[in-house]
């Protein structure tokens, strides 16, 4: 994954701007702490909390990074494609990391738990001779 480029020339100033170009780059599989770096964001805390601002980012943020799990999730299969026999333990620490996040991100898609949810009723009576 390359890293996300940015000039401070193109940098929004304004908060949904901010969040719309973060979302972006989230999208494609990049850090927060990578995508502060690019937009000129002192930290990944600072972008987080302007992305938090309103119920609208925060929604597009949760979008966004469901959509960043999915982009991990793909990205472990062109890493497996691509592997060649002298670097498939290369290839298999950045699919296992990758498995990893995406899991942590949508564990309802992703995640080891298998997630059972059923409703059971048992009616006791107490029953005299």
């Amino acid at each position: 994954m390359t890293n996300p480029t940015t000039t401070l020339a193109t940098v929004p100033r304004d908060p949904d701007a901010i969040t719309e170009q973060a979302c972006q780059l989230l999208t494609q599989g990049h850090t927060l702490r990578a995508i502060a770096l690019a937009l000129g964001v002192t930290d990944a805390s600072v972008l987080w909390r302007i992305m938090q601002g309103s119920e609208q980012r925060r929604q597009r943020y949760a979008h966004a990074r469901e959509m960043q799990a999915r982009t991990l999730a793909e990205q472990t299969l062109e890493i497996s494609d691509g592997a060649e026999p002298e670097t498939v333990q290369v290839a298999r620490l950045r699919t296992d990391t990758r498995k990893w996040l995406a899991s942590k991100l949508l564990p309802r898609e992703y995640g080891d738990k298998l997630e059972v949810d059923a409703k059971v009723q048992i009616d006791f009576r107490l029953v005299r001779e």
